[in-house]
């Protein structure tokens, strides 16, 4: 008897950065199809319609063939696995809202077709990081006190003694 095919689908974003990505940051998907039924799927097509629409391709290796955009051949139990980038733009970050990207891998064998899978992941792009403002250094010197061009008065000494002491013994 032959085996029947069936495909599983993993889809995840590679390195994600702690504060989330911002616009002109570069998003790499990663996508892993799996035969998982008990006979070989033929003519895989794993597809992201969210990268074809934004010009990238998704390039895919599988028992060490590198196969871009191509349909591959699994036995039971092997793997494909598949990376394509998107840029985020401006306007991904102004949306406010998560990215949802979902990729989809179908195939089948002898006229039987193994069910389209499909994988999302998703992101919410952060907004830009507004550099902080730095105190700007001045040319003018701060104010000082000004010594003045005339000198002060001096006490002068008086001619006439007084007629009575000042302490009394």
């Amino acid at each position: 008897p032959v085996g029947l095919p069936a495909l599983q689908i993993e889809k995840s974003i590679l390195d994600e950065p702690a504060e989330g990505f911002t616009a002109g940051d570069t998003v790499t998907y990663s996508i892993v199809v799996t035969s998982t039924g008990t006979g070989s799927v033929e003519n895989v097509l794993v597809n992201d319609q969210m990268l074809s629409d934004r010009g990238s391709e998704l390039t895919c290796e599988w028992n060490g063939r590198g196969i871009a955009n191509g349909r591959i051949f699994l036995d039971p139990q092997d793997t494909a696995t598949c990376t394509g980038s998107i840029t985020v733009t401006e306007e991904d970050v102004a949306a406010g809202k998560p990215i949802v990207n979902t990729a989809e891998a179908s195939g089948g064998y002898n006229d039987v077709e193994a069910d389209t899978v499909t994988a999302t992941a998703e992101f919410t792009p952060a907004a830009t990081k507004e550099p902080k403002p730095t105190e700007e250094p001045t040319d003018e010197p701060s104010p000082t006190e000004e010594p003045t061009a005339e000198p002060t008065e001096e006490p002068s000494p008086t001619e006439e003694p007084t007629a009575e002491p000042t302490e009394k013994p």
